[in-house]
């Protein structure tokens, strides 16, 4: 027995084409006409079951499944349909007879696109099939994408108001505690728009049932979770920035402290590669450093000064311009939070113990020059050695011995912080029957000035003590001449030191000289430490000088360039053997200089 295959597909074909023919050679008039349009059972459009029917038959199977379609958006916590209705939802307007006669093509293996109409080949174009049944037509669904966009910017799963980012594991700060602590990591609800319009677009134009976020992972995970490795360390590390306060010291005794509720807001966690680390922002703790600085400009600043021999001087000096240098203090204390060195500034409280941690804010001016020292350019003065020390930018230029005011004779020159304020060459000093000529002048507090004294021999020592000056700071020629052109009007000049009374003084002369000094000045009050620290308070009028003195005359222009000092400055430390002796006083006073030069 031999088996026959029947193609019953072709077997309907020819029956139909038979039945045709009949009937129309039963007609009177009737031409040659194609068969009846009709789609081989099986057959699908775009998924749509339209097995054997004909053209009109297909289109209204259509038109009712995408009238009843919906897509179902799947979201994390909630899901929603998207209805036909909602968006015009529709097939394209194409000739579903075209296209099933495409169909007998495809099936019959026959190609005659050859001989296609303009309105079938663009037909032909769109239609593609692997086995002849499935078929699919390309953009054969349509849709109102206004009415899309609406739906779905109304959705609350896609608001933005709404969704939430996802959050990793992190330090929060716990006020009552004053410590971090660590906040679990929060898986969000955030979708990008963008991506999900794409792909409900993609699931519309293939009318696909679903499109669910979760399984495409649209929604973000969280990186780093209070599990995850380091995470505990890393909470370690931001406590233990937080762990010292730290304390400022501003001006004399202005105080503010840097403690774990400031540097907290200091604090970020910042992603390196798969790992968190944990650091400073510089740029924030700077911004919070200089607004604190900013209500710390005192009229008045203390200055430790450090004298030539290691000393410290501890002086008032009128704040002319200066304010906190915010970069070095905001170092200072990013150093010290970050324990980068352990040394830490003391200080002595009213009971004498030794406060340590606090750091002291340094003043600059507009140019960035140091308050500390006067930016390194001063004239320092050490009475109890007769020495002059020049410095000028941190350098130190010249040590020269000079000879100050007479202590027998109640001449002593002021101490104190003064100021250079006039300038002047070729001049003579008169005072009450007397007049001295000296080469250079440069008075800094009152009459009292630097000069030179072509009428010592000698210089240094105790000469001051019985034969010293009227109160002046007597220097040799060529020493006086390099300072001269050295320096500016304006220029610091530190006086510090000296005896205040010798055999032979009389009370009296102390009393009045000291009564006209009470009514001149304000008191200075000076205290010796053994590592030589001397408080003294200077007010606005100590430091400047009075305006009816002499000229204030600036230093030419033409000054000559700064060098080294001349070599025949006197000996800097020891007075010759042949100076005034020091413990009788002379019978006569020799020099002839002003009494207030």
């Amino acid at each position: 027995m031999s088996l026959i295959n029947i193609n019953w597909n072709m077997l309907k074909r020819i029956t139909a084409a038979a039945a045709a023919a009949a009937i129309c050679l039963q007609s009177s008039g009737c031409g040659l006409i194609e068969r009846a349009a009709r789609f081989d059972d099986g057959t699908s459009i775009n998924g749509i079951d339209v097995s054997g029917m004909n053209a009109e038959d297909a289109k209204a199977a259509l038109e009712e499944a995408v009238s009843k379609y919906s897509l179902e958006l799947v979201f994390k916590n909630s899901s929603m349909f998207i209805a036909s209705g909602d968006i015009s939802y529709r097939i394209r307007d194409i000739d579903l007879e075209t296209v099933a006669a495409i169909q007998d093509e495809i099936v019959s293996g026959k190609d005659e696109s050859a001989s296609d109409s303009e309105e079938k080949a663009a037909v032909r174009a769109a239609v593609s099939s692997e086995d002849g049944l499935a078929l699919n037509i390309e953009d054969f669904f349509e849709y109102d994408e206004a009415a899309l966009e609406q739906v779905l910017t109304s959705a609350e799963e896609l608001d933005p108001t709404v969704m939430t980012k996802t959050r990793n594991a992190g330090i929060v700060y716990d006020a009552e505690a004053k410590e971090f602590i660590m906040e679990d990591a929060e898986a969000g609800t955030w979708i990008d728009y963008e991506k999900a319009l794409e792909e409900v677009a993609s699931a519309l134009d293939n009318m696909e049932p679903k499109v669910d976020f979760v399984a495409l992972e649209m929604y973000e995970e969280p990186e780093f979770t209070a599990d995850s490795e380091g995470a505990e360390e890393l909470l370690k590390e931001a406590n233990a920035l937080i762990a010292e306060s730290v304390e400022v010291l501003f001006g004399d005794d202005e105080k503010e402290v840097f403690d774990a509720n400031v540097i907290k807001d200091w604090v970020t966690v910042e992603q390196e590669g798969d790992s968190f680390k944990v650091s400073i922002d510089k740029d924030a703790a700077a911004e919070a450093i200089e607004k604190v600085a900013e209500n710390h400009v005192p009229e008045y600043l203390r200055m430790d000064f450090q004298t030539y021999n290691g000393g410290v001087r501890q002086y008032y000096i009128y704040n002319e311009g200066y304010t906190v240098d915010t970069e070095k203090l905001t170092a200072s204390i990013l150093s010290a939070i970050e324990n980068e060195d352990d040394e830490t500034l003391t200080e002595t409280d009213e009971d004498g113990q030794e406060d340590e941690g606090f750091i002291t804010a340094e003043y600059v001016n507009d140019e960035g020059v140091a308050f500390q020292n006067f930016g390194g350019s001063y004239i320092e003065i050490d009475v109890d050695n007769q020495i002059l020390y020049m410095f000028k930018d941190g350098e130190n230029l010249l040590v020269s011995d000079v000879v100050t005011g007479c202590v027998y004779y109640t001449h002593m020159t002021p101490t104190g912080v003064s100021y250079v304020y006039a300038m002047d060459t070729n001049c003579d000093l008169i005072g009450p029957g007397y007049k001295s000529h000296v080469s250079y002048w440069m008075p800094f507090n009152g009459s009292i000035g630097m000069h030179d004294a072509t009428w010592r021999w000698y210089f240094g020592g105790s000469i001051y003590v019985y034969d010293g000056s009227h109160g002046c700071i007597n220097l040799p020629l060529g020493n006086a001449e390099f300072i001269y052109n050295n320096i500016y009007v304006g220029y610091p000049v530190i006086v510090y030191g000296g005896i205040q009374w010798v055999e032979g003084q009389t009370i009296e002369v102390i009393k009045e000289e000291s009564d006209e000094s009470e009514e001149s000045e304000e008191t200075e009050t000076e205290t010796e430490t053994e590592t030589e620290t001397e408080t003294e308070t200077e007010t606005e009028t100590e430091t400047r000088a009075p305006e009816t003195e002499a000229p204030e005359t600036e230093a030419p222009e033409t000054e000559a360039p700064e060098t080294e000092a001349p070599e025949t400055e006197a000996p800097e430390t020891e007075a010759p053997e042949t100076e005034a002796p020091e413990t009788e006083a002379p019978e006569t006073e020799t020099e002839t200089e002003t009494a207030a030069g």
